[in-house]
């Protein structure tokens, strides 16, 4: 839309909209990244209880992978300056959402939590899923989650997808 200066605006409010061709193709996600205000607290968290694999360790950045799971997670403290806990009340990260294979499995890491003197929820069914909840250091909510085979199908995660080997837990290729 052209205004009367001659500047133009944007029809619509969400980019991308009227993208009328295909994106370029996405593999998944690569990492996650968080901010924490104690590396060394994080970095007992995600090896020791999460049993992620230190593959980065600096002075202000810890890089951590899950080989099984393949997924990868990047925690900094921005040169020291990360303050105050974690607020996902606050526009950005709401929580991250790690998928656990079935009911056995999120007992598991219950167990293990409270080994680990870990404070987290009881394991709860949304209806759309069993799981439970906790925070990493920093505050960052960590949810640890079994999802229903309907859910997983009105998110199209049923099934694999061209290029995928495999889908949720539960589904076939």
């Amino acid at each position: 839309m052209t205004t009367t200066t001659g500047t133009t605006t944007p029809t619509s409010t969400t980019p991308g909209a009227t993208t009328p061709s295909p994106a370029p193709p996405l593999l998944g996600v690569s990492h996650l990244a968080l901010s924490a205000p104690d590396l060394p607290a994080a970095r007992r968290f995600w090896t020791g209880t999460m049993g992620f694999e230190v593959t980065t360790d600096t002075p202000h950045l810890l890089f951590v992978v899950h080989w099984p799971s393949r997924v990868a997670i990047a925690v900094t403290d921005h040169e020291a300056t990360v303050r105050g806990p974690f607020d996902e009340r606050r526009t950005g990260l709401d929580h991250v959402a790690l998928a656990v294979p079935d009911a056995d499995a999120l007992e598991d890491w219950r167990q293990r939590l409270v080994a680990d003197d870990v404070p987290h929820s009881a394991v709860v069914d949304s209806g759309a899923g069993l799981h439970l909840n906790l925070r990493a250091p920093g505050g960052v909510p960590v949810e640890l989650y079994v999802m229903d085979a309907a859910t997983a199908a009105a998110f199209g995660l049923d099934h694999p997808h061209e290029g995928h080997a495999h889908g949720p837990a539960g589904s076939t290729p």
